[in-house]
């Protein structure tokens, strides 16, 4: 199982998020995986004025480490509620050990509205990698916020976020709803220290002003969609056959990489290629003494295809170090 041998290594875990989208899915609504038990959950007061009903929970620490598996979506089958199509590498997660799992730092996120949070310990690098492990995933994002607090070697992340909508923008919204946390929780909960870095929806799914069929998007999604036509349309007289693409949809995925100490954590910008295939049919028609007439013409097969590819890996946390464009992996539509 190689792609789940890369939870238990960075250098190989590195490269795998490189060339694949990663989807995690699961929330705290999930109780079979994460009983009340696992966590503590604080609901916002009406003295929290526009927070109020909002929750703030928190992974208790013998549930933070799940034993994980990464299996690859081979079919082209859009699923609701899960964002990756064809190709993505799907986390599934249980608490305890299973064979042919590794262990990883997994948090989920609230659906009914709040804030997730999670504390990775500072612990030894001699510790096993059964009790600190070297990996860190949370659920795929198309729409929420990862707030970073603490430091490299004891890190806290935030995963906000609500299934309905919200009065303002979410971008806004989140920040300040950890700053209320930070002045208003018990005395553990400020002790993490102030936002360190913030990974909103203007990073990944929608940027202000940016539109494409009339909906936000973002610029990376729009130059990766050039990228594709633009080499398909090159191919498509050679091999006799093409894709139309219909539409590239981002959403994200953040993970956290520790070598040593020392966390790493980054933002995959992923792309779901919504496209037909077309193949190029010759028609031959006889005609007596004038020669015979050729004609061409594309033909669109009916079965629609989905398929995630990474764009681009950006650093979030510590400060933000450039990104890595994976453009080469556009090869691999077909």
């Amino acid at each position: 199982m190689p792609h789940t041998d890369a939870l238990a290594n960075a250098d190989l875990f590195k490269a795998l998020i490189k060339s694949r989208s990663i989807e995690a899915a699961s929330d705290w609504s999930n109780h079979t995986l994460y009983p009340p038990t696992s966590h503590n959950v604080t609901a916002v007061g009406a003295e929290g004025g526009e927070f109020s009903g909002f929750t703030h929970t928190t992974v208790k620490r013998k549930h933070r480490i799940g034993s994980a598996v990464l299996v690859k979506k081979n079919d082209h089958v859009a699923e609701p509620g899960k964002p990756g199509g064809y190709g993505c590498l799907r986390l599934s997660v249980t608490l305890g050990a299973a064979p042919g799992s590794q262990p990883i730092y997994f948090l989920p996120w609230d659906k009914s509205g709040g804030a997730t949070e999670l504390t990775i310990p500072d612990l030894p690098t001699t510790t096993p990698l059964a009790t600190h492990p070297c990996v860190f995933v949370t659920t795929a994002v198309t729409g929420c916020s990862l707030i970073f607090k603490g430091t490299q070697q004891n890190p806290t992340i935030l995963h906000c976020g609500r299934e309905q909508g919200l009065a303002r923008d979410a971008h806004d919204f989140w920040p300040d709803f950890v700053t209320y946390l930070e002045t208003h929780s018990t005395a553990r909960g400020r002790r993490t220290g102030g936002q360190l870095a913030h990974a909103s929806k203007r990073a990944y799914i929608k940027e202000p002003g940016v539109m494409s069929g009339g909906k936000g998007t973002t610029q990376d999604a729009l130059d990766f969609q050039a990228r594709i036509t633009d080499r398909y349309d090159t191919l498509a007289g050679t091999r006799g056959r093409r894709i139309a693409v219909q539409d590239v949809c981002p959403w994200g995925a953040v993970v956290g990489i520790r070598r040593g100490s020392d966390w790493t954590f980054y933002l995959q910008e992923n792309a779901n290629v919504v496209y037909f295939t077309e193949n190029q049919v010759t028609t031959i028609k006889k005609r007596f003494l004038i020669g015979d007439r050729v004609t061409r013409r594309w033909e669109r097969e009916l079965q629609l295809h989905y398929v995630s590819r990474p764009m681009i890996l950006r650093q979030i946390f510590p400060g933000g170090s450039g990104y890595v464009r994976m453009c080469r992996h556009t090869r691999t539509l077909l």
